[in-house]
């Protein structure tokens, strides 16, 4: 029987085998040379689009519909911004040095190898809690000043109806 660190190894493992190969297929042009890619079903495009989704789980904010309505453009933003900044290279690599996972790190290092689905959702949870008025406080106190108040003001005001019942 495999321990539960040598059976995530293997997962880790064949994700990456996974991953290559539908990089492989990714990388060709479309079969059917369609205009819509998002809805083609050739290999190609099939391929690039599980890609893009095998890496979309790690930035599912604890409350999405607080992105997506338009309602909340500060905690849009920090998620947004940290999607890029993590995404600019090897994203679990990345967290882990965040984490403090880094070669040698002993005791975390044997544990984890990684960081796991839920490390990936606290992050992003963190991410999105700092830009809700609570956690703007917190930094604020900490010395960090949000300038940008009167653009999401503009924004959240072109949504809701000008007059209310």
């Amino acid at each position: 029987m495999k321990s539960r660190t040598e059976q995530l190894h293997t997962i880790e493992r064949e994700n990456d085998i996974l991953r290559a190969t539908l990089a492989r297929y990714a990388s060709r042009d479309c079969d059917w040379s369609s205009e819509d890619e998002a809805t083609c079903e050739c290999i190609a495009c099939t391929a690039t689009r599980t890609l893009k989704s095998l890496d979309d789980w790690r930035f599912q904010a604890s409350f999405p519909e607080r992105l997506v309505n338009g309602l909340h453009p500060r905690e849009a933003a920090h998620v947004a911004a940290f999607r890029k900044y993590m995404t600019g290279g090897d994203a679990d690599e990345r967290l882990a040095g965040i984490l403090g996972w880094t070669e040698g790190s002993g005791f975390m290092k044997q544990i984890h190898d990684w960081p796991s689905a839920r490390d990936w959702y606290v992050a992003v949870a963190v991410v999105q809690w700092l830009a809700t008025n609570v956690g703007m406080g917190v930094l604020e106190a900490a010395g960090w000043k949000y300038t940008r108040f009167d653009e999401d003001r503009r924004q959240v005001d072109a949504i809701l109806p000008q007059e209310l019942p």
